[in-house]
């Protein structure tokens, strides 16, 4: 899977006035389309949970030719399965089922890529070996963290045998989802309707 995408447009009811638009309208149309896209860019970038900012950074913005389209596109293989969750942990808001469809039952990535990311995971989050241990000292009331002991091989090893472990985990319970994309375009949508509406009131 490429990733996926939100078109943003008029909305229904505004659709036929956009189609017969003169051409100074247009461009101010247009240019609302515009910043609402990269409103709901970033408001979705904020959104999104980060490991590693992969995810993050293949959310980008870009409109059609003529202006009055505009797509906020994911690129990440994953994008959708953090948006709607995966296995029985699955949450599609309503009147997205058929968009959140296209992706039930294909492939997020490899599964070497996958354990990859979570070693990566683990490794950062200091949870293999005794890198979460800490002791405390009961005169001065402070805790310090225990060395990690053992190789750098060692502790690679140690690495990926839990980021295994937390595949298998995953692929057995699913993920919750963590909604990005979604809640982005809906808070934006109503405020580009207000918006086109003021502006061909202005102009009709």
């Amino acid at each position: 899977m490429a990733g996926f995408a939100l078109n943003l447009s008029g909305m229904d009811n505004l659709t036929k006035r956009l189609k017969t638009l003169q051409d100074d309208l247009t461009k101010g149309v247009a240019e609302e389309i515009s910043a609402s896209t990269l409103k709901i860019e970033r408001d979705a970038k904020r959104n999104t949970p980060v490991n590693l900012g992969t995810l993050r950074k293949s959310i980008h913005a870009e409109s059609t030719i003529n202006g009055l389209t505009g797509r906020v596109i994911v690129d990440a293989s994953y994008g959708a399965y953090v948006e709607f969750g995966t296995g029985g942990k699955v949450s599609i808001p309503s009147g997205y089922e058929s968009f959140a469809g296209q992706f039930r039952g294909k492939s997020g990535g490899t599964m070497e890529e996958f354990i990859k990311a979570l070693t990566l995971w683990v490794k950062r989050k200091g949870l293999a070996g005794t890198y979460q241990a800490t002791a405390y000292d009961i005169s001065t009331r402070k805790a310090s963290k225990i060395k990690r002991m053992g190789s750098i091989k060692a502790r690679k090893s140690e690495d990926e045998k839990l980021a295994r472990f937390l595949a298998i985990k995953i692929l057995r319970n699913g993920i919750r989802p963590q909604p990005y994309l979604i809640p982005a375009y809906e808070a934006e949508k109503p405020e580009l309707f207000k918006r086109l509406t003021r502006l061909l009131n202005a102009k009709s």
